[in-house]
């Protein structure tokens, strides 16, 4: 079954709230429909799970780790676990993106078997590995392309035996992932503690976004210095921390604007915006539209 994603729910850390349609079966699909003043892309989080993307329609930036990827129709991109990403939609007015996430649990068997102490956990464990983008232009990439479509296409049609026809091609795409980074999986992740440090400051933001927040606050919360808060923001998130705030309150204004009644003044409020005036004009910059048409476009669709 395909589910369509519209908003997030993440949790106070930033950890995506993945709860799979069947248990037993832990690999759950999506697509998005993204339009240029709308929603227009996934916020920064990260999961357990494992994580196929594939771009159907339009482009996108895909920014993992300390990374980045620009991404256009039939190419696609594959994220570790537990490692901060983020998808944007580039340069188009529509974009739809094919996601599955899944539990590593799905193709090793669980700890102890010999697909996941040979294949599943040293890909897991390589800290050094924060994901991969898969271009149309390298032919070793093709592959693997094929394989995520494939895995798509079995969860959408959902014929009998397709969950032995999806565990096949995500096996598979690991496979030829791992074959391809051998050379990684030795090295370490240089940048692992400033990952957990990001992710503590990350998870003050989001448990104190209503309230004034500084950078001495985020730096306070992981006992960091200023200036080593900026440098782990600019590292991963390629951004200001106060920017992120900011960035963030507005993805929790949304929310608020399609889920509750709650006027553009209460919204604005709950969200940490003291004054409305200046609310609608960083809503407008980050959404495109102000948040009275960001509502009413929901609505009519």
């Amino acid at each position: 079954m395909i589910s369509k994603l519209v908003w997030m729910q993440l949790a106070a850390d930033q950890q995506k709230k993945q709860r799979h349609e069947k248990p037993q079966f832990p690999c759950s699909a999506y697509y998005t429909d993204w339009h240029k003043g709308e929603i227009d892309g996934v916020p920064w989080h990260w999961h357990r799970e494992l994580e196929f993307m594939m771009v159907k329609k339009g482009a996108v930036r895909v920014q993992f780790g300390d990374q980045e990827a620009d991404l256009k129709e039939g190419e696609g991109f594959f994220c570790n676990t537990r490692f901060l990403h983020r998808v944007m939609m580039r340069d188009c007015e529509v974009c739809c993106v094919n996601s599955l996430v899944f539990d590593a649990g799905l193709i090793s068997g669980g700890p102890g078997t010999i697909f996941d102490g040979k294949y599943i956990y040293p890909l897991l464990s390589a800290r050094a590995l924060a994901g991969g983008a898969f271009y149309l232009s390298d032919h070793r990439h093709l592959e693997i392309l094929g394989h995520i479509q494939a895995a798509y296409e079995n969860c959408q049609r959902e014929a009998n035996g397709y969950e032995y026809e999806v565990r096949y091609h995500l096996a598979k795409a690991l496979l030829l992932i791992l074959e391809g980074n051998r050379a990684l999986l030795s090295l370490a992740g240089k940048e692992e503690p400033q990952m957990e440090r990001l992710r503590g400051m990350l998870a003050y933001v989001h448990t104190h976004y209503a309230s004034a927040i500084t950078v001495s606050d985020l730096a306070g919360s992981v006992g960091i210095c200023e200036r080593e808060c900026q440098r782990c923001f600019r590292n991963f998130l390629h951004q200001s921390p106060m920017d992120y705030v900011r960035q963030y309150r507005i993805q929790m204004a949304g929310k608020m604007l399609l889920e509750t009644r709650e006027s553009i003044l209460e919204v604005g409020l709950a969200v940490g915006f003291s004054n409305p005036s200046h609310f609608c004009k960083v809503f407008r910059s980050q959404m495109h539209c102000s948040p009275a048409r960001f509502r009413k476009s929901f609505e009519q669709n």
